[in-house]
């Protein structure tokens, strides 16, 4: 069962009705009466090429302007004076006027250079008069007309100007509201490119502003321009129905898209059509205005309504159907009243309608999407918080592994140097023991001696894993090192240390004195060096250490936990490390460069 209209439709139908009738109130209520001073003039005319005789006279205006093309001519009677600066107003305008007095062309004035062709007819003309001009009957010659005036005033000069300003204020409110609609929604455009109702609703409230101010009468005061009108005037007549549609097309209920983008190619296609046999026929221009084409829109608007009723009775909970159903009710409410009683600033109600129902669904979507965006944040900073948490637990666990990383790197550097050196002395003590069993004696005792220091190191080197036990200078720790292991492991360490050295972080100095540790104690056990170079130099921007032992020559074989150790705590701290054979002087070369402007300098 399709399902109907709801409570919530017939409340904004109500509100349609009460907009139209304020707007209404409004228009009556600001209406503007015609000064005093603007006096319809009582006309008769004939048509001819020479002035009529008294005779020939027909009273009031022709409908419409001869077929032969003969000037019409005008006596105009009923403007009593006096007259101070009085103006001559004819409705619509008219190209070309003559004053004529007992019987002789007095003068002639071009009043639309335009005005003969149907297109360039504006709202009026007027033709300034000398005070005694105007006192008595007026006879006029009217040539190449477009269209008959339906009406002709004699007014006082600034009480006509002050009455057009105040009749087109209504109007001009309009134009600018509509105007300032069109910025804002092409500033929200502009912020928002993927939605495109925001352009959309731009241009249609443009096009509307354009209606009202070609409607302006007072324009013509500032810029005399009919063509430029003419232009601006079609450019909205043609534009905002389209506009309606391509926006109505982006709500209507998707089964109805196709049916709507038809209408508005349909109607651009046959506005096309239209323009150009304008373009071609000039005399077309008010039957396909003010006949054919008004026929067209009304037409077009009435689809629209059938399609908002389809899509409330396809999905009646979707609310900005009811918005277009408010500003169509208006729309043709706004219609029947132009009709029935014609008011001055007709079609107000219905453009701010449009505009206002429009403006509803366009900000609808903006806080939908704008709802959308806070619970997408919401998400992804709860995920962003869960991830930090993963994260933070990650690098817990990195530290907790890398911290006992360095304690094996410690325990290893420190106490494997020191038990290479007792293994030295009990392997010297099992060679003496049948030929000098003193000295045997001595070197086991030397043997116990380092593993008790063994012992001794493995405690200090978890003091040392803290940062405040390398306050000590590096060259200082590798000094004392040195000469430890010269006194037990019986090798000669020669030493070469540059004086200037900057002051080094507890990393980078726990990396120099391990290397020097576990170089010595490789030489020893796998080259059986008994001698040995270390170099600590400044070179530039980089720190230089390299150890240099005169053992076996290094074949390339993997190494070790100890050089692998080394090989990547230097890397961290974003130095190289290397380790190679020292060519014809024999042995081998460890070597590593540190940066000194890294920041753990």
């Amino acid at each position: 069962m399709k399902r109907r209209f709801t409570s919530s439709h017939y409340l904004f139908m109500a509100g349609a009705v009460f907009f139209q009738l304020l707007v209404y109130g409004i228009l009556h209520a600001t209406a503007v009466p015609r000064p005093d001073s603007v006096v319809s003039l009582e006309v008769r005319h004939a048509w001819g090429t020479q002035p009529p005789s008294m005779g020939s006279w027909q009273a009031g205006l022709p409908s419409t302007p001869d077929g032969e093309g003969h000037p019409l001519w005008l006596k105009l009677e009923g403007a009593s004076g006096p007259w101070k600066d009085p103006r001559l107003v004819f409705y619509p305008s008219v190209p070309v006027v003559a004053l004529y007095k007992d019987g002789t062309e007095v003068r002639e004035e071009t009043l639309n250079e335009l005005g003969h062709d149907p297109r360039f007819v504006t709202e009026w003309s007027a033709m300034p008069l000398q005070p005694e001009e105007a006192g008595g009957p007026l006879i006029l010659r009217l040539d190449r007309l477009a269209s008959v005036p339906w009406a002709i005033e004699m007014a006082e000069s600034a009480d006509w100007v002050t009455h057009l300003f105040r009749s087109d204020l209504l109007l001009f409110v309009s134009f600018m509201i509509l105007l300032f609609l069109g910025l804002v929604a092409i500033g929200l455009y502009a912020a928002f490119p993927r939605e495109p109702l925001h352009l959309i609703l731009a241009l249609f409230a443009w096009c509307l502003s354009l209606n009202f101010l070609v409607r302006i009468q007072s324009k013509s005061l500032f810029l005399t321009a009919p063509d430029v009108y003419f232009a601006l005037g079609i450019a909205g007549a043609v534009g905002w129905p389209i506009f309606a549609l391509l926006f109505f097309e982006r709500v209507v209920h998707p089964s109805l898209r196709n049916m709507t983008r038809a209408l508005w190619v349909g109607y651009g296609s046959l506005c096309a059509v239209a323009i150009g046999c304008i373009a071609v026929e000039p005399k077309a221009f008010h039957f396909l205005e003010n006949g054919l084409m008004m026929l067209v829109v009304q037409a077009l608007m009435l689809a629209i309504v059938v399609l908002i009723v389809l899509s409330i009775r396809r999905e009646s909970k979707n609310v900005e159907y009811s918005f277009f159903l408010f500003a169509f009710t208006v729309y043709f409410l706004d219609f029947a009243t132009a009709i029935a009683l014609p008011v001055q600033g007709g079609g107000v109600a219905s453009s701010l309608a449009l505009a206002l129902g429009f403006t509803a669904v366009m900000l609808r979507r903006y806080w939908a999407t704008q709802r959308e965006v806070q619970q997408l944040n919401a998400g992804l900073e709860r995920k962003v918080q869960d991830r930090t948490e993963a994260l933070t637990q990650a690098i817990a666990d990195r530290a907790a592994m890398e911290e006992r990383n360095r304690v094996a790197h410690e325990i290893h550097d420190v106490v494997g140097h020191t038990l290479t050196g007792a293994i030295v002395q009990l392997e010297a003590g099992q060679l003496l023991l049948g030929r000098d069993p003193d000295q045997a004696q001595r070197k086991v005792e030397t043997a116990q001696e380092l593993v008790r220091k063994g012992l001794d190191d493995i405690r200090a080197s978890v003091r040392m894993l803290r940062d405040d036990a390398w306050s000590e200078p590096i060259i200082d720790l590798m000094q004392r090192a040195a000469l430890e292991t010269e006194h037990h492991a019986d090798v000669e360490i020669r030493q070469r240390f540059d004086a200037n050295l900057p002051e080094l972080s507890s990393s980078f100095k726990s990396l120099l004195y391990s290397a020097l540790l576990e170089g010595i104690s490789n030489g020893i056990r796998h080259g059986g060096s008994r001698a040995f170079e270390v170099e600590l130099t400044r070179e530039k921007d980089r720190l230089r250490f390299r150890l240099r032992n005169e053992g076996r020559p290094y074949a390339g074989e993997e190494f070790g936990f100890g050089l692998q150790a080394l090989r990547g705590r230097a890397e961290r701290l974003g130095g190289t490390f290397g380790f190679r054979s020292n060519g014809s002087e024999g042995g081998a070369v460890l070597e590593i460069f540190l940066p000194l402007h890294d920041p753990a300098i």
